[in-house]
């Protein structure tokens, strides 16, 4: 068996054994690394799930719970997976878990885009300041 076929996909879930919230995940290539990916960042303070690392820095690492729930044969549809077990563990809801649900998700590209905007309105100005000088006196 050559390591390509040793590397397995599934469905996994985070467990804060102290608020019992979860967070729901899924890997299309080696579920094991993927999980020790997110042991590493949440470790190292750089998970990008803000709310997940905030809890595991004030419980600590002997309070999270690392599990696989289901390996799904590769060529499966993973992402239907793990949408149904968002919904079984309510995970997207913040009282029950770290998903994030669409209108958070919406709401942060939203800031983000406007962010960009305001940037970019910002870089305009000083360019425009710079190259015309008349606007100077």
């Amino acid at each position: 068996m050559d390591k390509a076929e040793e590397l397995k996909t599934g469905v996994y879930k985070i467990i804060n054994k102290v608020t019992g919230k979860v967070y729901i995940g899924m890997s299309e290539s080696d579920i094991n690394t993927r999980l020790y990916s997110h042991e590493s960042c949440l470790k190292y303070n750089r998970h990008t799930n803000k709310r997940l690392q905030y809890d595991y820095n004030k419980y600590g690492a002997e309070n999270f719970e690392f599990i696989i729930i289901e390996l799904i044969p590769r060529g499966t549809e993973l992402h239907t997976a793990e949408h149904e077990y968002i919904e079984k563990y309510n995970s997207n809801n913040k009282d029950f878990g770290y998903n994030c649900n669409f209108s958070e998700l919406r709401e942060t590209v939203n800031r983000k885009i406007y962010r960009r905007k305001r940037i970019k309105r910002k870089i305009k100005s000083i360019f425009y300041k710079v190259f015309h000088p008349s606007v100077w006196t």
